[in-house]
């Protein structure tokens, strides 16, 4: 007895709800899915464009000095933010003119010591081509440069065990210089 005039009798249908409330609970998750895709997606531009491709780019600086090392200032990265990554890009800067810097200096004391002495010093690379010539090769092979010694196809090498070949011939990858003409 709720002491209002009258009566309200009512009769519901739980059939309808338990279909309305699973139609919600569909939608809902929908929802989440969207805002879910959305936000990853946000966050992978995010992430890519902050992380991943400065640390690519750390990455083939470093495989290209690598190789390179005499140039290994030139691969320096411009990169002006100042957060953690900005901190490595600095170091890696500075370590890549300093690679570079000691490099140089390395292969100027090295040609000053192979020029300053009277025996012939020749190189060459892997495919037998000859890559340098000190002043007393040059001296000993009759040429001025290098450059009129590779023309020559002097020095010729001779392969370890004592087979003679010219510069051109056989296996040119290991080479001693005899330094003869």
């Amino acid at each position: 007895d709720t002491g209002l005039i009258g009566d309200i009798i009512m009769r519901l249908d739980s059939a309808s709800i338990n279909a309305e409330l699973i139609a919600f609970v569909i939608r809902i998750a929908w929802l989440v899915l969207i805002i879910s895709v959305f936000v990853s997606g946000g966050a992978m531009i995010v992430i890519g464009r902050t992380v991943l491709t400065p640390m690519l780019q750390v990455r083939d600086a470093v495989v290209a000095a690598w190789s390179d090392p005499a140039q290994a200032d030139t691969y320096r990265l411009d990169y002006r933010r100042r957060n953690e990554m900005g901190e490595l890009v600095i170091a890696l800067n500075r370590l890549l003119v300093r690679i570079s810097l000691t490099h140089r200096e390395e292969l100027a004391m090295l040609n000053a010591v192979a020029n300053e002495t009277n025996v012939a010093i020749t190189a060459c690379d892997e495919m037998g081509m000859l890559i340098y010539a000190n002043d007393a090769a040059l001296s000993l092979c009759g040429c001025r440069s290098m450059l009129d010694m590779q023309g020559k196809g002097l020095p010729r090498f001779e392969r370890p065990g004592g087979h003679g070949a010219a510069a051109g011939d056989g296996d040119r990858r290991r080479c001693a210089a005899l330094g003869r003409g």
